[in-house]
């Protein structure tokens, strides 16, 4: 008779071979005690689109199942060019690249899971040699801006406009420590049996304030534009909203629509505009806000902005330069907030 040790022990192995023969039955033995070989091959470039020679390029493969980690590396040649090749299980690949005087540039998962059209076959991953392109930012002059992570924006009350200060990373007085109002923001709560429509509604209250939408380079430490644009369209309104469903048949709600930024946008400001009499721009600030403003909250008491947007705040007047140097600047700092979070992620 087993002890109650023994039945744990017993039913432990059980569940190993059957994960293994399920591994072997998918994939063949050998695939789960060796994994697999894979190939990616990678280009780097600059920002303007030529190739950066010796480049350093690591791969980090992985096999789970025994907890293995295997590190590739390459120099990028003349062409920006270099392979990759290491063993790994059905979980993937992150690529790293470095080089002195340039941005890092990371992908966590440059070779997808399992599924679709990613399979092994003959002992290696296929398509076999993936190819990737990656651009490294050259680090050109960075300068000190306010930044502040996470943007934490719960509406002190709904239907009505808040000035939120940039410098501060807080609404303006008195319902926080802020003094000039870089933009407002309203938030709204519509709901219904049905329906739950939750909406944030970003404002500017100078004549020649706005934002344009950018497309910002996801893996680079340095994800915006190095300037920002003095000839682009600065709108001067933005709505982003989340609406919910009641599920007909099983009663729970579910997200029907989403009007938010993309994982690949953000927003580039121009605040504090100051004209002369002719209505000609004279002097503004310019920051940059990373994040998708995804509205969080069950209730209309919880609604806000929670957690992932990250601010930056040149505080140089008339300074379109968005290259944070990646310290934290105290002396910059004003009113009660400091950024503990993780930094800006411009790091040098």
């Amino acid at each position: 008779m087993r002890t109650q040790k023994g039945n744990v022990f017993f039913l432990t192995l059980c569940c190993a071979l059957l994960f293994v023969s399920m591994k072997a039955e998918a994939y063949g033995l050998l695939f789960y005690l060796f994994g697999a070989e894979a190939k990616i091959c990678v280009t780097v470039v600059d920002a303007d689109g030529k190739p950066v020679e010796n480049a350093l390029t690591l791969a980090t493969y992985r096999q789970y199942n025994w907890g293995l980690v295997n590190n590739v590396e390459r120099l990028a040649d003349a062409n920006g060019y270099a392979e990759l090749v290491g063993r790994c299980d059905d979980l993937g690949a992150s690529v790293h690249i470095t080089k002195e005087g340039y941005y890092k540039t990371m992908e966590r998962k440059a070779f997808v899971q399992i599924g679709g059209d990613i399979k092994v076959q003959g002992g290696k991953w296929q398509p076999y040699g993936a190819h990737r392109t990656y651009v490294l930012k050259e680090i050109r002059n960075p300068v000190p801006m306010v930044v502040f992570w996470p943007l934490n924006m719960r509406p002190p009350e709904l239907c009505k406009e808040f000035g939120y200060d940039l410098e501060y990373g807080d609404y303006v007085k008195p319902y926080g420590d802020g003094e000039v109002a870089d933009f407002f923001v309203k938030f709204e709560w519509d709901e219904d049996d049905k329906r739950k429509i939750k909406t944030m509604t970003m404002t500017f209250p100078n004549a020649l304030d706005g934002a344009y939408i950018c497309s910002y380079y996801e893996p680079s430490e340095l994800k915006s534009p190095y300037r920002a644009d003095e000839e682009a369209q600065y709108l001067k309104e933005f709505v982003f909203s989340k609406t919910r469903e009641k599920d007909p048949k099983e009663g729970y709600w579910r997200i029907v629509s989403e009007e938010q930024l993309a994982e690949d946008r953000g927003l580039i400001l121009r605040t504090r505009t100051k004209v002369d009499a002719n209505g000609t721009l004279v002097s503004a600030h310019y920051s940059k806000i990373y994040g998708r403003f995804a509205i969080d909250g069950q209730s209309p008491e919880t609604m806000g902005i929670v957690g992932g947007v990250t601010t930056y705040f040149n505080p140089v007047e008339n300074d379109t330069n968005l290259e944070c140097d990646g310290k934290s600047h105290r002396e910059l700092r004003k009113g009660k907030r400091e950024n503990k979070g993780k930094g800006s992620g411009e790091s040098l």
